[in-house]
């Protein structure tokens, strides 16, 4: 494939690198445009973005070091980030949960915006799962099926896919329902939807169990689904039932 964009002298930017920071560039650019759309108020929410991101990315990188410690010589190579070893899963609890702490910190409408970076996330990792094509990182079983991808199924390919159809028909409804939608419901429909499609696409992956015939990654995406559907029920009959993203 083509995993390395740039070279120059020792400085070396990987495809896998730029394709992903401007999934997080184009992510955030659209949230703003969304928050544009809605009369929310954008003070403050770069600063919060940018710090959440680097959460997750720690977060991808201490989940990596605690399921493969082996492959570390010394506690200091976590601190290698450009050598790779992320867990995405890890990084989206980690910079999630530093999102919503740092909302509730700063007094921001918190469900709204958690619902339009709901809708803008999906794209993002979009770009993120293009560029592990790129870097060659297919993670899957072994196949006859695709050969152009050394006979290893394209996990990230699918879930390229995957978030590209979540992000297309969350702002279908963005831009035609955003009226009717409760607050909370795109929120819900990531943690429910994305983990459901991982847990199917996992079976592909070429990765041990951890419980019965379950990956570690799938056992996290099942107690997120149990969490959606907790907060659908939340949203759907509590007190912000009737408030939209929108009013």
């Amino acid at each position: 494939m083509f995993p390395l964009l740039v070279k120059i002298g020792s400085l070396e930017i990987t495809t896998h690198g730029a394709l992903s920071l401007l999934g997080i560039f184009f992510a955030l650019l659209l949230a703003f445009r969304l928050a544009d759309l809605t009369k929310l108020n954008r003070a403050g929410i770069f600063d919060i973005a940018l710090v959440s991101v680097l959460f997750g990315f720690i977060g991808a990188k201490v989940t990596y070091f605690v399921l493969y410690r082996e492959q570390f010589d010394s506690y200091f190579d976590i601190l290698k980030f450009w050598e790779g070893g992320l867990v995405s899963l890890g990084g989206f609890i980690f910079g999630g949960i530093a999102f919503f702490v740092l909302l509730k910190k700063y007094s921001q409408p918190l469900l709204r915006w958690l619902d339009i970076f709901a809708i803008t996330f999906p794209f993002g990792l979009f770009w993120g799962r293009i560029g592990d094509l790129f870097a060659g990182e297919y993670a899957g079983r072994w196949s006859s099926l695709f050969p152009i991808f050394n006979h290893q199924v394209p996990i990230p390919l699918f879930e390229a896919a995957l978030c590209l159809v979540i992000f297309s028909i969350f702002m279908f409804l963005f831009l035609k329902k955003r009226d009717k939608i409760p607050q909370g419901i795109f929120l819900s429909s990531l943690i429910l939807f994305y983990p459901l499609g991982r847990i199917i696409i996992d079976f592909w992956r070429d990765e041990k169990p951890l419980v019965a015939f379950l990956s570690l990654g799938q056992i996290v995406s099942l107690v997120l689904i149990v969490l959606s559907f907790i907060l659908f029920n939340k949203y759907l009959k509590g007190e912000n039932y009737g408030s939209t993203i929108y009013k």
